[in-house]
């Protein structure tokens, strides 16, 4: 989409302007770096030791079910061990 160096804030916005539904990040700072609360966009953060695939995997079942589910705006977040 041509957004790469795009910072947070401005990502989010352009996410919403665009018809996105939620964002999955990794990213467990975006939550101390952001206020959710002015941002429409659901935000699920997956909380892992490491961004590969093979986490990334493991957190399918809880992120399906989450995106299932009436999501509000804001951060939710999963943790994998």
């Amino acid at each position: 989409m041509g957004w790469n160096g795009v910072k947070n804030g401005d990502l989010l916005k352009l996410m919403i302007a665009d018809g996105f539904k939620v964002l999955i990040t990794f990213d467990k700072n975006l939550q101390f770096q952001q206020n959710f609360a002015k941002y429409t966009l659901p935000i699920i953060v997956l909380n892992a030791s490491d961004n590969t695939y093979m986490t990334l995997r493991e957190f399918v079942p809880q992120v399906l079910l989450l995106l299932k589910s009436n999501l509000k705006p804001g951060a939710n977040l999963i943790s994998y061990k």
